[in-house]
Formats: structure tokens, sequence, C-alpha cells
């Protein structure tokens, strides 16, 4: 199963959205949504100002989500875990042509405040800690942490955007 999940999550990966203005001291969205390193569904937003041709900084968010089971023995468990970050960011941008709708590099670091939340629940494993109505039990954990961030992507932009200035004599 997780094959075909990779395979049906691959195309989003390298989605991403809208570039700005070749100009210094503009602003920019950026989108996308993809996987996770455990295969679970990861998206993510950031707000960019251009400080040069091919650097910006801004704000990113990020999160994403991934559930399975497993089987040990006769127990079963369910597990979900999601992720929430927020956080500062340098990009540098490679082969980024603002009016063109070709793809291009980002590689960037930052900073980050991370919070998470894990839950795993067993309806015949009653050791887990809390007891769910009808049998078995769940356990719980939340935490919070600050982290560095590591970008490299490849993004295409949606629309490209032109000017077209005309002048009447």
């Amino acid at each position: 199963m997780k094959k075909i999940y990779l395979l049906l999550c691959l195309p989003f990966i390298i989605s991403s959205s809208y570039g700005q203005t070749d100009q210094t001291g503009s602003f920019g969205i950026r989108a996308g949504i993809g996987t996770d390193i455990s295969l679970g569904i990861a998206y993510g937003a950031g707000f960019n100002y251009r400080l040069q041709e091919n650097m910006e900084l801004g704000l990113v968010l990020f999160g994403g989500k991934f559930s399975e089971s497993t089987e040990e023995g006769i127990h079963i468990y369910d597990e979900t875990t999601q992720i929430f970050a927020i956080g500062a960011q340098a990009n540098w941008l490679f082969s980024h042509r603002p009016d063109e709708t070709k793809p291009f590099f980002i590689a960037g670091t930052g900073l980050t405040f991370i919070s998470s939340e894990y839950e795993q629940s067993s309806t015949t494993d009653t050791s887990l800690g809390a007891s769910l109505p009808g049998g078995g039990s769940v356990q719980f954990e939340d935490g919070s942490t600050g982290g560095a961030i590591f970008t490299i992507a490849l993004a295409l932009p949606l629309a490209a955007r032109s000017i077209c200035v005309s002048k009447y004599q």
C-alpha cells in the first residue's frame, strides 16, 4: 500500500505556486503539497520578501499528518502524528525567471518553532495508558521545540507574469 501511496504523492512534491517579480524589494507567495519522509501528507506556504535577484527572506508555515496501523503479535496499533511549524527562512533561487513558467530550484535554511501531537491506540492492548470504551487503551504525547529548516525544492510557477507598457504620443 505504501508504494501506491508514494506514486500518488510524487506529482505533488514538485508542485509549488506563484513566483514574484524580478525586482528587489517585492513580495511573493509560495505554496506546496507533497509527502513527508514517512509518506504522510505535508503542506506548506511561504511569504517572501525579495532582497536581491536570487535571494529572499520570508515567513514559512508548514505541517503534516501521518497515520499507520501496525500489527505486533496479537495486538494491532493505530498511530497518528501531526506536526505544525512556523519559522523564518532565507532562500536562494536558482534558474528562476519570473516572466516564464519553467521550473526553478530553491535552497534555503532558517529557524523554526515546531509543535507536534502523537497518539497510539489499540483495541486489544490494555497497557498503553487510558482505557478505551469497549476495551483496549490509548496514549497521547504532545510537545514543542525549536529547530532548523533545510529546504531543497523544485518549484513550478502556476502562471508567468509579464508587464506590457505602451506609450502613445
